[in-house]
């Protein structure tokens, strides 16, 4: 995988259920990207693509952060860059957990209006180890999961620029005790090596914002947020925190990211 850099950046966005905690992260990111990657931010801007994989490959990036140095408000960001193989999929892998090191989202940089659109997502959770690789997240909880992801535009955050599938692939379960400690994380075999599908329409009963909030709920909202897009892509989290990040206990893996389209729901 190719590294980009590492930044100190406030807490790691965390979508926490009814609640809005710190959030910034991502818009610290934002701002602290390199010309390289806001030049093709600026090539995105205004352009039209309906399959973000084919079309516009070089606008998809990975954001991972780190846990063990970690010291009050700041975090370790690190930005990487999925591989195109010779199929013209994107992979990225899985990171070791040991490392301390989670991924938190697949985004491409893709700024436009969506009003009207769905999303239909094709990608792998591919195994290339022997054992069966065990997804957590930074926080045991019942589950762990990947889900359809988007920002909007601008600088400082609200709940409302941050949005959710209600969709979502499971990867691992958790069996919680009485005192509702989770335990005992187990891969949900039936995702793994096949191809998953998210096909989620941009309509405001399908998303949740970062405080919970069903876009129908908060429509005039909702419908600004898909008018003025700015990334678009994968969040990998607990059900609790939708934006924890996943890494793997055991095992090796890697997510194939084969179509991403954007089409007429």
């Amino acid at each position: 995988m190719t590294r980009y850099r590492k930044l100190k950046s406030p807490p790691a966005p965390e979508k926490r259920a009814g609640a809005y905690g710190v959030f910034v992260g991502v818009c610290v990111m934002a701002l602290l990207l390199s010309g390289s990657v806001m030049g093709m931010a600026m090539f995105a801007s205004g352009q039209t693509f309906s399959e973000l994989v084919d079309e516009n490959a070089v606008n998809w990036k990975v954001k991972d952060v780190s846990t063990h140095t970690n010291t009050g408000a700041v975090q370790i960001w690190d930005y990487r860059f999925p591989e195109r193989s010779i199929a013209g999929a994107l992979e990225v892998e899985f990171l070791d957990a040991a490392d301390a090191w989670y991924t938190v989202y697949i985004n491409n940089v893709w700024e436009g209006d969506l009003t009207g659109m769905k999303i239909i997502a094709k990608f792998v959770i591919r195994t290339d180890s022997d054992d069966i690789p065990i997804f957590v997240a930074r926080r045991a909880d019942s589950q762990v999961q990947v889900k359809l992801q988007f920002q909007t535009t601008g600088g400082a955050y609200a709940p409302e620029d941050l949005w959710w599938s209600t969709d979502s692939k499971i990867l691992t379960t958790y069996t919680i005790l009485s005192d509702g400690t989770a335990v005992n994380p187990v891969t949900v075999l039936s995702n793994l090596d096949i191809e998953l599908t998210l096909e989620v329409p941009l309509t405001g009963d399908r998303w949740s914002d970062h405080d919970g909030r069903i876009g129908s709920t908060i429509p005039t909202l909702f419908e600004a947020a898909i008018a003025d897009i700015h990334e678009i892509g994968f969040s990998f989290g607990r059900s609790g925190s939708l934006a924890s990040g996943v890494a793997l206990t055991q095992g090796e893996a890697t997510f194939v990211l084969t179509s991403f389209e954007l089409v007429q729901a």
